[in-house]
């Protein structure tokens, strides 16, 4: 661990106005590297032929940038995509990793059980517990099936249930996501997780409404642009 004096954001003052907060994520650095591309690469304008764009993905957290960028259009014209990205387990400064594979695809679910309140000491059975509902399927869905052709996960970010410490929880909010090494393996947890959702409201009498936020498909590299970038 680098001493305070010692780790250079700090020393020089690199840090957020807000007190004991910070964005880590990186995309700065991505924009300071974009705009260090940009200027190489007008320097060598008179020895370039064809058109270079540089897109910089909104919303990257949460999967929602790049279907934006391509309904948008920003890609009809492209032949070929070299993305870039910081690598978290790069441990030494100046490392760079080429040709990663697997990407996994991904989506994100907002799952919403309400119930009915009522007194937990006076009339406990006339209400309809969504919160128990909603950390039934929490335990549940890390009981999902690993799949036998490729990786999957799935995670439970947050849990926000109850209204107070003497009333059956009424209310409760699941957020959610599923990733697998394909497409396909992804649908299966996708399908899977959707069932146990409605499977533990039905087994409390809640109701339940699933939303999907977001997603992604998998992806792997272009083997032979792969190569060829490599060779240069």
């Amino acid at each position: 661990m680098l001493l305070h004096e010692q780790h250079r954001p700090y020393r020089e003052g690199f840090c957020s106005i807000n007190p004991n907060a910070m964005h880590a994520c990186g995309h700065d650095g991505h924009t300071t590297v974009g705009l260090a591309v940009a200027g190489i690469l007008s320097s060598l304008k008179n020895e370039l032929k064809g058109t270079i764009k540089l897109i910089f993905q909104p919303a990257e957290e949460g999967v929602r940038g790049a279907r934006a960028m391509v309904e948008n259009g920003d890609v009809d014209d492209v032949n070929y995509m070299l993305g870039a990205h910081f690598g978290f387990k790069m441990r030494k400064t100046g490392s760079i990793a080429c040709n990663v594979k697997g990407f996994l695809a991904t989506s994100k679910y907002d799952a919403y059980f309400t119930g009915v309140p009522a007194h937990a000491g006076a009339a406990p059975e006339t209400g309809k517990n969504a919160l128990l509902a909603a950390t039934c399927a929490t335990l549940n869905l890390y009981a999902i099936s690993r799949h036998s052709e490729g990786v999957s996960r799935i995670n439970v970010g947050t849990l926000e249930a109850g209204s107070g410490r003497n009333i059956i929880g009424d209310k409760a909010l699941i957020k959610l996501e599923t990733r697998g090494s394909s497409s396909n393996i992804n649908k299966y947890m996708e399908t899977e997780a959707q069932r146990i959702l409605k499977a533990a409201a039905q087994m409390y009498d809640v109701k339940i409404q699933i939303e999907k936020v977001s997603g992604a498909a998998g992806a792997n590299n272009t083997p032979e642009l792969a190569k060829y970038i490599h060779s240069r």
